[in-house]
Formats: C-alpha cells, sequence, structure tokens
C-alpha cells in the first residue's frame, strides 16, 4: 500500500445520513427501512481541521466528498469545510457528490464562493418520470431547483447518470437538459447492484419502510451498458415476490456473524476461481485512502462498507472481522492518531499482505471483487463511447 508521502488523493464521507433509499445502498434494506444499527454521525468543522491539518491540506491533489451511508451535504458545516480548504489549499480540485434534494436554493447559491476549484457531481438517474425509481425519496423539482440555483451562481456541476432499462431511453433527452442547465458535462455510468465475484443477476429487489416487495429494477437491455462478466454465470435473483422484513434481515445478519466461520466457508468457495489473480489496488494506483464520518481510516471506500458492520454482504463482514483480529482499538481512528501515523504503521500493509493467500487462508474479498485484474467493475464503470 502506499505511505503518507505518497498521498495524492483523499475520499471523505462527511455525512452517514441521507434523504434517499437507494435498493442497492448498504444503509437501508433494497431500498426499504434503514437498517437500525446503522450509526448516523456527520463530521464537523472541527473534526475536518483535526483530522487534516495545513501539512496534509499542502500535499493533497484533489479531495472527494461522498462516502458510503450518506449525502455529505447533510453536513452543515460543508461550507465552512470548502472555506478552510480554500484557504490553505485554493488549487486542491474539491468534488463533492450528491442527490442534490435537500437545503434551500439560497445555500446551493452561496456554494459557489466557498471554494476556488469545487465541483459538484449531481447524481440524478433519469428524468422527472423515472428519478425517483431508483434515487426513492428524491424530489425531481426539488434537485432541478437546487441545480439551476448553484449552477446560476456561476457552480461547475456534472451529471452523474446512473442507467437502468427504465432509463437509458431518456438518455440522449438528458444530454440535451444538462446542456440547457449549464452543467459541464454528463457521465453515464454502468450500475453496481446486478453482479458479485462469481455471477450476473438479472433483477434488483425494491422493498417499501415495512420490507414488503414493492418493485423489480432491471439492468439495462443494451449489452454495453451493463457492468457485468461475460463469463459469469446468469441467474435470475429476486425474480419472487417475497420481501425481506426487519426480523428477517435482523436473524441473517446475527447467523452471519455468530457462525462466522462455518457460513463464510460456503461463500468463500465462490471466490476460488480469484485466488491467484492480481489486485490493480484503487488506492495504489490512486494514491488515495478513505476516510468514514466517524474518522476511521480505510484503503477506500468498498473495505470502508466494513467499518460499519451493518450489511450482509460477506466481503464486508469479512473485513470487519479481520480489523477486530488483526488492530487494536482505534487504531486506525484519525481522530485520536494522526494521518502520517496510521498511513505509515503497519495496518495497510498488513491488507496488502491477504492478497498472496487463498481466500480460504484469508485473502480480502472484497479486494478480488472489486479490484481484481481478471475482473473489475470500477474499471469499466463509465461510458465513453457517447
Amino acid at each position: 500500500m502506499i505511505k503518507f508521502e505518497e498521498l495524492e488523493r483523499i475520499h471523505v464521507e462527511l455525512s452517514s445520513a441521507c434523504n434517499a433509499a437507494c435498493p442497492s445502498c448498504p444503509r437501508n434494506a433494497d431500498g426499504g427501512y434503514t437498517i437500525p444499527w446503522l450509526k448516523q454521525r456527520t463530521m464537523s468543522l472541527a473534526d475536518f481541521k483535526l483530522i487534516f491539518d495545513t501539512t496534509v491540506l499542502r500535499q493533497l491533489d484533489s479531495i472527494l466528498f461522498c462516502g458510503n451511508f450518506g449525502d455529505p451535504i447533510f453536513c452543515k458545516d460543508l461550507p465552512g469545510i470548502l472555506e478552510y480548504i480554500n484557504s490553505v489549499n485554493h488549487n486542491v480540485d474539491v468534488k463533492v457528490h450528491t442527490n442534490g434534494g435537500i437545503r434551500l436554493t439560497e445555500w446551493w447559491a452561496s456554494l459557489p464562493t466557498k471554494h476556488k476549484k469545487l465541483t459538484v457531481v449531481f447524481s440524478i438517474d433519469g428524468l422527472h418520470d423515472t428519478n425517483h425509481i431508483y434515487r426513492r425519496n428524491v424530489k425531481w423539482d426539488r434537485v432541478m431547483e437546487n441545480v439551476a440555483a448553484y449552477i446560476g451562481a456561476g457552480g461547475i456541476a456534472t451529471w452523474e447518470f446512473l442507467i437502468f432499462k427504465h432509463n437509458e431511453h431518456q438518455m440522449d433527452l438528458a444530454t440535451q437538459i444538462a446542456d440547457q442547465m449549464g452543467f459541464r458535462d454528463i457521465q453515464f455510468k454502468r450500475p453496481f447492484g446486478f453482479d458479485d465475484a462469481n455471477s450476473n443477476y438479472d433483477a434488483m429487489r425494491v422493498v417499501d419502510s415495512n420490507g414488503n416487495f414493492d418493485y423489480h429494477i432491471y439492468p439495462p437491455s443494451q449489452v454495453d451498458y451493463n457492468n457485468r462478466n461475460v463469463d459469469k454465470q446468469q441467474l435470475s435473483k429476486h425474480r419472487s415476490h417475497a420481501g425481506l422484513p426487519l426480523d428477517a434481515y435482523q436473524e441473517s445478519w446475527q447467523v452471519k456473524n455468530d457462525y462466522y466461520d462455518e457460513v463464510v466457508a460456503i461463500e468463500i468457495e465462490k471466490f476460488a476461481h480469484l485466488d491467484d489473480t492480481g489486485i490493480s489496488c484503487m488506492t495504489k494506483n490512486n494514491k488515495e485512502i478513505y476516510i468514514d464520518s466517524a474518522g476511521y481510516l480505510h484503503p477506500c471506500c468498498f473495505l470502508g462498507i466494513g467499518g460499519q458492520n451493518v450489511t450482509l454482504a460477506y466481503d464486508s463482514i469479512q473485513y470487519n472481522k479481520w480489523l477486530e483480529d488483526n488492530i487494536e482499538l482505534d487504531a486506525n481512528n484519525v481522530k485520536l492518531h494522526s494521518l502520517k501515523h496510521i498511513m505509515d504503521s503497519k495496518f495497510l500493509g498488513a491488507i496488502e499482505e491477504t492478497w498472496a493467500k487463498t481466500h480460504k487462508d484469508g485473502r480480502m474479498m472484497c479486494c478480488s471483487k472489486m479490484c481484481s485484474k481478471k475482473y473489475s467493475p470500477t474499471e469499466r464503470l463509465y461510458i465513453d463511447n457517447r
């Protein structure tokens, strides 16, 4: 992994709160209820200054405010954080990813003045009749008002559009609207959520706030828009109308944690074909690390999901167990230890050492799933031929 002196980029989760309920987001169960044991946390300006002092900020090329469990716009200190960054290093590129569905237009209009090189990336997955299908609870009219206020005040904006079967016919019209509104560009993304390390799936289940089945979301019909590996087996998943009530989720989560060694042995067999593949590590390639909203350092956002033991995903549970077994409590907390101290410790290197093992012996499933040289969904995330 990288050392502190090599660090060029940071990815920061400013908040684990969110107004949306996107079906593949780890904060909720298939777009329904929020996982009750998710810790709702938001970073303050004081926290940010403590973690990222002037020495850190002056060596950075870029900062990404996104995260795993929340929207950075929920951080009330975001304008102050942007002003602080600008006062220390006005040349660092800052990107804020958001669904754009909260805050007043006056707040959005003030944002462009806070940092010289700020870009807001608005995640808008369709138009007025489709955005809410995946970006649940987000109101289209509210987003458009906020976008107009931000761009109208001189803000630089990018539109990111996840492609699904229900919105792929709107890509050309979305491009026209983006141009009319003054977006710098529009980027079309192949969606996660329809595959894992071993299989492709033909549907994404969506449940309501009680865990009852609501509807299915389907991947794009055009093959090139799918984030899939054609060599993997094709499976039907969640095609029934079965739901996921909270008690069933909680029972499954408890079993996976209480009997981890037994149940993970079955899952690890699915990763055996990736035992020998090389890892094209995002942290190493981008010279980037991830900090979650509580101030815990992880190599990347994908492993960072396991920082909170929330989801049913085996790779996240595996990483959480690894943290418990291999590092001292709070040893990766940058509120208690400097960024340099943690990055130059054995922590990051110990994760890389697992890559020399088989998955049965402790290789990180998440690393193989997201950054395998044989199959990496992150490397073909964006559509670049439009």
